[in-house]
């Protein structure tokens, strides 16, 4: 019995956004073309400047964290001890 043809269609590369032949032949090709390589590259490259980026917004929200915590321990101690904490400081 004969077998009805099939279409390969079409394979979408991520990186180009484009579609390309779904043989290992065009495949091989195109991830080898100079293109690809600096698609890949530019895209590398933006991972990477996210990355340090969320990490320094990270870091500068831990030091505001850390600064509101002193702040409000400050002002706790004042609350729990007024008049120790402002004998201490000149202010009675």
């Amino acid at each position: 019995m004969t077998e009805y043809w099939v279409s390969q269609g079409n394979k979408w590369c991520d990186t180009c956004k484009i579609f390309i032949s779904n043989n290992p032949a065009s495949i091989r090709n195109h991830e080898l073309g100079q293109r690809h390589k600096d698609n890949v590259a530019r895209r590398l490259n933006t991972m990477r400047e996210d990355k340090a980026r969320k990490d320094k917004e990270l870091q500068q929200a831990a030091r505001v964290v850390e600064r509101i915590e002193s702040v409000s321990g400050f002002i706790l101690q004042f609350r729990i001890q007024p008049r120790e904490s402002l004998r201490t400081l000149g202010f009675e």
